[in-house]
């Protein structure tokens, strides 16, 4: 059986309401609530919450291997607050 695998959240575009907002999308609406994607090993691959596809509170993306890549933080409103980017041997890369 050959399946092929979509990502359940990515970054989406309003082109028409808000053309500079770059929000979350779930399967083609924008993502509401505690949101979790994998990757096809099983892994997780990001995982969040979010409200109208605005995240808050901590955004984590995983590596394949299952260890996190980047933890981005915003505020209530979805303003970036800091973003901590790891390697895969989970040394800080860069921290903003």
């Amino acid at each position: 059986i050959d399946t092929m695998l979509v990502r359940k959240i990515y970054e989406c575009l309003e082109p028409v309401s808000h053309p500079s907002f770059i929000g979350y999308c779930c399967c083609d609406d924008k993502c509401n609530g505690y949101q979790e994607d994998y990757y096809d090993n099983g892994k997780l691959r990001m995982e969040g919450n979010f409200k109208d596809g605005i995240p808050y509170g901590e955004v984590k993306t995983y590596y394949r291997s299952g260890k996190v890549k980047e933890i981005i933080s915003y505020n209530k409103k979805g303003k970036l607050r800091r973003t901590i980017l790891y390697n895969e041997n989970g040394t800080i890369i860069s921290n903003n």
